[in-house]
């Protein structure tokens, strides 16, 4: 598996409609809100203590974060 990314980009052509170049949608505010009230009330489920309720910039950032490790661990 190591180096299938880069070989498989060598073989294949570039272009604007290419899944690499989309972006993401963007999400509305009222969107952003119920996913941080989504995510704070999985924890409270879940029995998982947290310090308090993460706002959803917050549970943004750890997603975010989150996505970028796991990236970085596929590479």
């Amino acid at each position: 598996m190591e180096g299938l990314k880069e070989h498989v980009e060598s073989l294949i052509q570039p272009r604007s409609t290419s899944i690499q170049f989309r972006q993401k949608p963007d999400i509305d505010l009222d969107t952003w809100l119920r996913m941080g009230e989504a995510a704070n009330a999985i924890c409270q489920e879940m029995g998982w203590v947290i310090s308090s309720p993460k706002t959803a910039a917050e549970w943004s950032l750890i997603y975010e974060a989150m996505e970028k490790a796991r990236e970085e661990s596929v590479k």
